[in-house]
């Protein structure tokens, strides 16, 4: 199978969007004794991999402020109607739109809540999901919940007892979004 990935760290790419419609959660985080470091950080993902008959495809960007909280909200907003045409060197096959229609959204925010199920959180704060692209074709609610999943894994490897990791394994990243763990 052949897959390709576009990460950006501290960045986002032209696919961001807001919208009034949002999907929140919130998870409990454990007590900390050494307080949360104060800091936001962004994270973006593009993906696209070859699955015999079809080529998936999905893009997703989010930022994470941590705060001495101990609740981590989770954010996704919902963008159902006129989407702008994005262009991505990754992946030609069809039409790629700036946006999260409900049923991405819904599975964002279903993998941020399988990762937090078996991944407390480190420390409170907001997570946001601000970017998103997806085709016609090619995405589907699986690759879009295997990359909110993904996002989550980023940001709780990033803020681990109160410093900021400097290594981030993407393989490990990448192995969460094929399903390869």
């Amino acid at each position: 199978m052949h897959r390709e990935a576009r990460i950006w760290q501290d960045a986002l790419p032209e696919a961001c969007f807001s919208s009034p419609t949002t999907l929140k959660t919130s998870v409990s985080v454990r007590p900390s004794t050494n307080g949360a470091l104060l800091r936001c950080q962004s994270f973006c993902i593009e993906y696209k991999a070859n699955l015999g008959g079809r080529i998936g495809y999905g893009l997703l960007g989010s930022t994470f402020t941590t705060m001495a909280s101990d609740i981590l909200t989770v954010t996704v907003p919902v963008k159902s109607d006129v989407w702008a045409s994005f262009s991505t060197p990754i992946y030609r096959i069809d039409n790629v739109f700036v946006g999260l229609p409900a049923y991405f959204a819904n599975a964002v925010l279903t993998g941020s809540m399988d990762y937090f199920a078996d991944h407390e959180p480190i420390t409170g704060g907001n997570l946001s999901f601000v970017a998103a692209a997806f085709s016609d074709v090619g995405s589907s609610p699986d690759i879009f919940r295997r990359l909110g999943l993904a996002s989550c894994h980023y940001f709780m490897l990033q803020v681990n007892q109160s410093r900021i990791q400097d290594d981030v394994d993407f393989d490990e990243l990448f192995s969460l979004i094929t399903g390869d763990v």
